[in-house]
């Protein structure tokens, strides 16, 4: 059974490209990475999200800082999203396979200001 993670929130103007990361960190073994990202979708109130675009979808390669904190390598997905609508609040659900075989199962909410 996939383990869950706690949600993220994240932003961005309608119009706009952006990379997003999911951090994984808190909930790997010592030593343990995320090894892919093996599906990333977008939903609206839970109905599959037509209106965004989402690729790129993979473990990040080099470290990300979010915020004030530091993800190290192998510990975030990152997908990039374009599309949107305006006041719109998507929720991403990003399942990932780790380096021991466990699948992980996180999201993370984005609005479209």
């Amino acid at each position: 059974m996939p383990k869950h993670v706690a949600p993220q929130r994240h932003e961005m103007p309608l119009g706009a490209t952006r990379d997003i990361p999911l951090d994984f960190s808190g909930h790997l073994a010592t030593g343990e990475t995320l090894a892919s990202v093996d599906d990333v979708t977008a939903t609206v109130d839970g109905v599959a999200a037509n209106d965004v675009t989402i690729s790129n979808e993979q473990v990040n390669a080099a470290a990300l800082t979010v915020g004030q904190k530091v993800i190290p390598i192998g510990k975030a997905a990152v997908w990039r999203v374009t599309g949107g609508t305006a006041t719109t609040r998507y929720k991403f659900i990003v399942t990932v396979t780790t380096s021991t075989g466990q699948e992980l199962i996180g999201h993370c909410f984005f609005n479209i200001i």
